[in-house]
């Protein structure tokens, strides 16, 4: 997430080689501000945060596993001067936030205390797994 930090350039220089960011170790400076380079990287933490946060979408710690990368792409949001990222990255935070919300609800409609370890655990697992079942059948069907 770091790397949305960075500000970007135009100045017309274009990448010799396509970024392969996932194994990439070291680059080259010009590479670091550049519009396509950012663009990757955004994608790529898009990405990556939609399989994390899927992972734990239907956990009662939903939200707070969620804020500091929310936290992080809204100002990076704020920052960014291309349209075409901020749009991708305000539908992403969005959807966050409406799951954020659903699992909120639920957890203030939950009769349980923190402690209870076993109510936690089996929170959300029966929504789960009828999610996971449409998803299957969804692909299957595709």
């Amino acid at each position: 997430m770091d790397m949305l930090e960075y500000k970007t350039t135009n100045d017309g220089e274009k990448q010799a080689k396509k970024l392969e960011a996932v194994s990439t170790l070291k680059l080259p400076k010009n590479w670091l501000k550049s519009q396509n380079f950012q663009e990757q990287c955004t994608f790529s933490v898009i990405e990556l945060l939609a399989v994390h946060f899927a992972q734990w979408s239907f956990h009662i710690s939903f939200p707070e596993v969620t804020t500091i990368p929310i936290m992080r792409l809204k100002k990076f949001n704020e920052s960014s001067t291309m349209e075409g990222l901020k749009r991708v990255v305000k539908r992403f935070i969005e959807q966050v936030e409406m799951n954020i919300e659903y699992v909120q609800m639920k957890r203030d409609e939950a009769a349980f205390s923190p402690n209870d370890q076993q109510s936690i655990e089996t929170f959300f697992w029966l929504r789960s797994e009828i999610r996971l079942l449409r998803i299957r059948n969804t692909m299957k069907a595709s």
